[in-house]
């Protein structure tokens, strides 16, 4: 769960300049059972939806809008979409 909040968080920061970031973290219910929701959203520039589809592909990156200082290996989103998986949970990603 750490590492989860550290990759979408570093992903928020690094692609909000200006705006804000907001992060929720609740118990809520599926299927009767209990499940931890991690929501990271921000002002950033946000992600193209024709490449949403590819964003848990192993190094995988989105290309820069502006500014490549903050590139980063396209493992991140990758990994936390593997752990999530193998605890049973499920990662979804909306863009505007």
């Amino acid at each position: 769960m750490i590492y989860t909040l550290f990759i979408k968080g570093s992903n928020a920061l690094k692609h909000t300049w200006n705006g804000h970031i907001t992060i929720r973290l609740y118990l809520d219910y599926k299927d009767n059972k209990k499940m931890i929701v991690l929501e990271v959203s921000d002002t950033g520039a946000g992600i193209p939806e024709a490449v949403l589809p590819n964003i848990f592909r192993r190094f995988y990156r989105v290309e820069s809008q502006g500014s490549h200082s903050h590139e980063g290996t396209g493992i991140g989103l990758a990994l936390v979409k593997e752990l999530i998986t193998r605890h049973g949970g499920d990662i979804t990603v909306t863009s505007s």
